[in-house]
């Protein structure tokens, strides 16, 4: 199997508490958060990419298909249990909205690491020693155990992965997730980013 047989999702139905306003359609430097994190995606050779979740006309074109979140207010993982139904058995590469410098290699060593394993565990990045559970590899064989966690009460992404792959990245900036306004004004000064 190669990242064209994949669907990348973008997960987007946050109630951006923090932020303030949605920050899948918050635009950084002029791109919407999601579509960047999408643009990866695409970069990265996913064979189709879905939004899930979050403002359906906002996210219009974002993805190749947008799903509406059919656990709204369940958290990141009633996105993921939404988007294993929409995807019917694929291998998903689940990631935020919010993370605006999401790398497409970092993807690829995702990848690399959960095929070489071909063991069906999901597979999360290690960053400073931290796992980051908004991105993982899903895989097809083990979408269908994600949703029956989820529906026995499961409702972050560390207990409704299970056991996972994790693949230590040292240091990556790739994986700063922006959920503040405080976060915005240090991602734009770090960047150089003019508005």
């Amino acid at each position: 199997m190669t990242p064209s047989d994949a669907v990348g999702v973008v997960l987007c139905g946050g109630a951006s508490q923090r932020m303030g306003p949605d920050k899948a359609t918050l635009e950084l430097a002029g791109v919407a958060m999601a579509r960047r994190t999408a643009d990866a995606l695409r970069e990265f050779g996913v064979g189709i990419v879905m939004t899930v979740g979050g403002d359906a006309p906002a996210l219009a074109g974002f993805g190749d298909r947008h799903v509406d979140d059919q656990h709204p207010g369940q958290g990141p993982l009633g996105g993921v249990a939404t988007a294993v139904g929409a995807a019917r058995g694929s291998t998903l590469v689940v990631v935020a909205c919010d993370l605006p410098d999401l790398d497409p290699e970092l993807l690829s060593a995702l990848w690399a690491a959960g095929a070489a394993l071909d063991d069906g565990r999901v597979v999360v990045p290690v960053a400073e020693g931290r796992e980051q559970w908004a991105v993982a590899m899903v895989p097809g064989a083990v979408a269908a155990l994600v949703v029956d966690r989820f529906a026995a009460g499961a409702r972050s992404l560390r207990e409704g992965y299970g056991e996972v792959v994790r693949v230590d990245l040292g240091d990556s900036r790739s994986l700063l997730d922006l959920d503040t306004p405080e976060d915005v004004v240090r991602w734009r000064s770090r960047s150089g980013a003019r508005e």
